[in-house]
């Protein structure tokens, strides 16, 4: 199977998403030897996997991208100049993300996370990241209703202060975590 086209939509930039996939059906296994979305100028995002046909399917999928930045249209939240993704399971699945990223207003950082998206949560239970001159490393999770409570504990090591502040030179390092409800001030 073979398609080919452009995806217009709500939230998709007005020259659409251009789509170039090829895949193949046999014993209940249908493999997506290439599937590609892209934004002219910009995102790339090219994958390949497999997803088996049952009665609970399950897909396994791998990613690469260049140019990434979400949302597709209006203010940028997050950008990716480079990165790769596995992704395992069906409606709750297993992942891996390795990558360079840049949330908007914030010190860019590199690295991997890896663990499971449920139903319920969002759960990081491996990351490494380099950012503000030193390593990190997260666990964490996020919850999907409406509440958005969340969790991170972790590490920084080496970390630059000067990074944020030119006034506080030094390196600092130190274990840390948080919790709380929501993305707001309080």
């Amino acid at each position: 199977y073979a398609t080919t086209g452009v995806l217009h939509s709500d939230g998709r930039p007005p020259s659409g998403v251009q789509v170039l996939g090829a895949a193949r059906y046999a014993d209940l296994l249908v493999t997506f030897d290439q599937v590609t979305l892209s934004v002219p100028g910009a995102t790339t995002v090219q994958m390949q996997g497999t997803m088996t046909v049952a009665a609970q399917p399950t897909w396994d999928m791998n990613a690469r991208w260049s140019d990434f930045r979400w949302p597709l249209t209006g203010a940028v939240v997050l950008r990716s100049p480079s990165g790769t993704m596995q992704a395992s399971g069906w409606r709750e699945f297993r992942y891996r993300i390795d990558g360079e990223f840049a949330a908007a207003g914030a010190e860019p950082f590199t690295g991997h996370a890896s663990g499971q998206f449920t139903e319920t949560q969002m759960i990081v239970e491996e990351s490494a990241w380099q950012s503000f001159g030193g390593e990190i490393a997260v666990q964490g999770m996020l919850s999907r209703d409406a509440h958005r409570a969340w969790t991170l504990t972790g590490r920084a090591g080496q970390v630059d202060p000067a990074t944020l502040r030119e006034d506080l030179p030094g390196r600092l390092t130190f274990d840390f975590a948080a919790s709380g409800r929501g993305f707001d001030g309080q």
